[in-house]
């Protein structure tokens, strides 16, 4: 007995042994940790009284993640943008507002790669004269994107307004009460730490860390994976009533976001960019039960269609190009959008967009 105790004793000490040489050994060659470093001593968001955080005008921040390193420039106007947009705007200009969370920000890509970026040079490379003001900010809601276009509108008057759509909105989507102070609470509870760094989602140990990413590279175990956490939800099939109030509420959302944009002479339109689990059960034609990837779209195309504003679903295009090049249009780990991914959302608004203006 005694002599059985002093080898798995042994045994134990050496896997610890071997787990710590091969911890440090990641942290040497490989880390796997988000380091984020303010270049002029300005975080890349302030704190805001009803909308939680805004973007901090002026900031400049590098961040090294496990799958990328990126640097954030904030301009004087809070936006992710090399330019700042005149007011009034010349008549001859097509200005349009983007509005969208940390995809719309364009997490973990450098600024010339982000979707608004190509989606405007996309425009200008065809003599379309836009200006577009790229107003994403990490960790909104359809609520919050709401309320920052409600301030946004009478500022800077758009000629177009397009708002990015992501079924995590349905999740933390909360009506519009009327009680400024009740909005205040409740998006500052919404709000957190994780926006304030890009949404850290590494383990304390490299090792770790560096073994889901190599797990999750696999399309069938990142599904199998997806499907065990409670972000299944979004896609339920049936609906769970609590998703279908949620639903609810984002149609009153949208609806008051249309007529916001009425009254300032701004077409409304949604681009609905999907998350990575979308692409991949489309791609790789996986059926998992009790799961419908399509089902949003569907739903919000038809409350579109009724309320008469575009809804664009950019789905299917990520689809078809992720089955043909068969490169990442996410990262797998951190789950934004890559720069082929950023690429192929870009250039996919810019193709629809035109085909609306040329049905106008």
């Amino acid at each position: 007995m005694i002599s059985r105790s002093r080898d798995i004793l042994l045994i134990f000490v050496i896997g610890v042994a071997l787990l710590i040489a091969l911890e440090m050994l990641t942290r040497l060659i490989l880390p796997q940790d988000y380091r984020t470093i303010s270049l002029n001593g300005l975080a890349t968001a302030r704190n805001d009284s009803v909308l939680g955080h805004l973007n901090q005008p002026g900031a400049h921040v590098r961040l090294d993640a496990p799958e990328f390193s990126v640097e954030y420039i904030v301009n004087d106007e809070g936006f992710r943008d090399e330019v700042n947009h005149s007011r009034p705007k010349q008549d001859s200009i097509l200005r349009i507002l983007l509005l969208g969370d940390s995809f719309t920000w364009g997490a973990g890509v450098g600024y010339d790669g982000i979707w608004p970026v190509v989606f405007e040079h996309r425009c200008l490379a065809d003599g379309v004269p836009v200006d577009v003001i790229k107003a994403g900010v990490s960790g909104y809601d359809t609520r919050q994107e709401l309320i920052y276009l409600e301030r946004l509108l009478p500022k800077y008057r758009p000629d177009i307004v397009i708002l990015a759509f992501l079924p995590n909105d349905l999740v933390t989507n909360l009506p519009i009460t009327g009680n400024d102070s009740l909005e205040s609470r409740q998006a500052l509870t919404q709000d957190s730490l994780l926006v304030r760094n890009q949404g850290i989602k590494d383990s304390p140990l490299h090792v770790v860390t560096l073994l889901k990413r190599l797990l999750m590279s696999n399309d069938f175990l990142y599904t199998k994976l997806y499907f065990n956490t409670d972000r299944s939800q979004y896609f339920s099939a049936p609906m769970a009533d609590l998703l279908k109030d949620q639903i609810t509420i984002t149609k009153e959302l949208l609806a008051r976001a249309l007529s916001s944009c009425r009254s300032h002479n701004a077409t409304f339109i949604v681009y609905s960019i999907p998350q990575q689990i979308q692409v991949l059960v489309k791609a790789r034609n996986y059926h998992p039960p009790g799961i419908d990837v399509d089902f949003i779209d569907q739903e919000f195309s038809t409350f579109a269609r009724d309320s008469s504003f575009a809804w664009i679903p950019a789905l299917p295009a990520l689809v078809e190009r992720y089955r043909f090049n068969h490169k990442d249009l996410f990262f797998r780990l951190n789950g934004h959008l890559s720069r082929e991914g950023n690429a192929a959302v870009g250039d996919y608004l810019y193709l629809r967009f035109t085909e609306l203006r040329s049905t106008q």
